[in-house]
């Protein structure tokens, strides 16, 4: 409980809702709103380029294809295994479960981003879209797991 010695009427709950509720709120709207900008600058400015200035895609070296591909597959299985656990959690409270599995599935994706960025990396596109993906479940996971603490 928190309170104001001159005004105990105005008590309040010190719990993660009541005390950083509306800042998680707030950096949430701003936090997806700036994601969404930092891509499309990226997609203008490479876009803006000229032909001459663009690099030049090589393909993948065997030993580069055997890691891109083993961190792919583990990459999924943390990806599915999120789901899993929203339905499989073994606690009482539903916003655990799915706090948990939002965030175990926003930690897949962020492994796709990481393991699509070794060179010769995916296009910015698709890995930029893996890493908002990811940090979303990771936010919105974090944030009902927290409600329910």
């Amino acid at each position: 409980m928190r309170y104001s010695i001159a005004d105990p009427a105005q008590a309040l709950v010190a719990d993660f809702q009541n005390m950083w509720g509306p800042v998680w709120g707030f950096g949430m709207f701003g936090l997806f709103p700036t994601m969404f900008g930092l891509f499309f600058t990226g997609m203008a400015v490479k876009e803006g380029r000229p032909a001459s200035k663009r690099p030049v895609e090589r393909a993948a070296t065997p030993a580069q294809q055997r890691w891109r591909t083993r961190g792919t597959v583990l990459a999924n299985l943390v990806f599915v295994a999120g789901f899993a656990v929203c339905f499989l959690y073994p606690g009482e409270s539903l916003g655990k479960a799915l706090g948990a599995g939002f965030m175990t599935i926003g930690a897949g994706a962020l492994l796709h981003f990481v393991v699509q960025s070794f060179p010769p990396a995916m296009a910015f596109e698709s890995r930029s879209i893996l890493a908002i993906v990811g940090l979303g479940f990771l936010a919105f996971g974090y944030g009902a797991w927290m409600m329910m603490a």
